[in-house]
């Protein structure tokens, strides 16, 4: 374990029956095993998983996959640390359209409270970040946005509830314009359990929001995309008397199970 963060570490777990598990920790890192894994991504477009790694709070580090040992070395970095920010998330993806990886950062400043969520969107260029090369969303937000593709034009979207309003909104990606969306009553749950999922067979995501009458109840929405469009389908459903609340609500096939 080294500074600035949680340590990296792998695990293999061997083939054979009754085989043990295998550190195979300096083989994938080297020196470099320090840090708290964010996020997932092919940021060089070599058809190889790149690894988003965070340190010390406010700096991003991307280790890129190679073919010697270590097979993961830190190529990428952006630090933060000259903007006063503490990053929450890591969200990869193409947020302009042009074929390269960008990185989406949600920060809490050290002078605001836990509910202003900045975003920064950093544009990849020539498979590098550059500090000075990024666009700062006009808005803060409550709580983490959901990256989604709302218009279902291929580019990632950014939905959420703004400090300015307690509708969610959408950042739509490429100019980064944002609409008002989904005219429901109920204010978010935070933190949310939003989902982008196909929830009625039809091979189309649509939207599970978490949501939030009062400060004690949780309900549920779904929202059904029809080219494009999204409408809420059937009644709000609650969350079952009796239970408490212990985590964040996750989706799994529990039924094809390999």
């Amino acid at each position: 374990m080294g500074p600035g963060g949680l340590g990296l570490a792998l695990l293999l777990a061997l083939a054979a029956p009754g085989a043990a598990l295998q550190n195979v920790t300096a083989q994938l890192f080297g020196s470099e095993a320090y840090g708290t894994l964010a996020a997932f991504g092919d940021f060089n477009s070599d058809k190889q998983t790149d690894l988003f790694v965070l340190r010390g709070g406010n700096e991003l580090i991307i280790f890129l996959a190679d073919q010697k040992e270590p097979y993961f070395k830190p190529r990428v970095k952006l630090p933060m640390k000259s903007l006063g920010v503490t990053i929450t998330s890591v969200v990869p993806g193409d947020y302009d359209g042009d074929s390269q990886m960008d990185v989406l950062l949600t920060t809490q400043a050290q002078s605001h409270g836990k509910d202003e969520l900045s975003v920064f969107i950093f544009w990849g260029h020539n498979q590098t970040l550059d500090l000075n090369h990024k666009t700062m969303l006009n808005k803060t937000f409550h709580d983490e946005p959901l990256v989604m593709d709302f218009n279902g034009d291929l580019i990632p979207d950014v939905f959420g509830v703004t400090s300015d309003s307690n509708k969610p909104q959408v950042f739509l990606g490429g100019n980064l314009s944002s609409h008002a969306t989904l005219e429901t009553p109920s204010r978010m749950y935070i933190p949310h359990s939003h989902a982008f999922i196909d929830l009625n067979n039809d091979f189309t995501a649509d939207l599970f929001l978490t949501t939030s009458p009062d400060s004690k109840t949780i309900q549920f929405e779904t929202w059904v995309n029809k080219d494009g469009n999204f409408s809420k389908a059937g009644n709000t459903k609650e969350m079952p008397s009796g239970v408490k609340v212990v985590g964040q609500s996750v989706f799994a096939d529990f039924e094809d199970v390999i």
